[in-house]
């Protein structure tokens, strides 16, 4: 029977093998984990990451559910337990140098469209207890938010008022919840030739969101 490539396997295609293992080399990336090597390693992310998956069980029952492709991908069964120990003992190094190895085969438009920058707006609450009496009380509880470019805010600061305040940059996109539902907010982005677009999560009414047309 006639062998049929996996749309995942070619979606592997363009990684370089040889170059990869030379970006192993470099720093030793194979000396703590043989039996698990890099390239193991970089299939089960990319699957991971384009599965969709949000447990590690999930991540390993649907990867193993297909083993008659493992052997075309160049790699075996996922475990449990390989998985996380390698991702806190391999050099990460070693998949950010895979990167540039990819991008530098795009055409030019798809260059040009990757330097179209995507800010993502939201806020952090992070619990304190009852000796933070610098923190406000918002009703529930007493925290902060810890927005990793604006500025640390009292819990009862609305999200938007802080969204506001975020520089306006003409050709870049920005992402938000519904915390930042202002359309004079949205009008401004707009004016000022960016994209506004409210991410996908539902309201609690299981209305369908809404999306800003820019």
């Amino acid at each position: 029977m006639r062998f049929s490539d996996s749309i995942f396997g070619r979606l592997l295609e363009p990684i370089n093998r040889r170059q990869f293992q030379a970006a192993v080399d470099r720093v030793d990336g194979d000396t703590y984990d043989k039996s698990f090597k890099s390239w193991d390693h970089l299939v089960a992310l990319i699957y991971a990451q384009l599965s969709g998956h949000d447990s590690l069980r999930a991540v390993v029952t649907g990867f193993n559910a297909n083993p008659q492709h493992h052997y075309h991908l160049g790699t075996d069964k996922l475990s449990r337990s390989t998985l996380p120990d390698a991702n806190a003992r391999r050099p990460a190094g070693i998949f950010a140098g895979t990167f540039p190895m990819l991008s530098a085969m795009a055409d030019r438009q798809l260059r040009n469209e990757g330097t179209e920058m995507v800010r993502l707006i939201d806020a952090s609450p992070i619990p304190l207890n009852k000796m933070c009496n610098w923190a406000a009380w918002n009703g529930h509880i007493r925290r902060m938010k810890f927005p990793t470019c604006v500025e640390v805010t009292a819990a009862n600061v609305n999200d938007i008022e802080i969204g506001r305040q975020v520089p306006i940059r003409k050709g870049t996109t920005y992402v938000f919840d519904k915390g930042y539902c202002r359309f004079d907010w949205w009008q401004k982005i707009n004016d000022s030739k960016a994209y506004p677009a409210k991410d996908q999560h539902p309201p609690s009414g299981g209305q369908a969101p809404y999306h800003p047309q820019a």
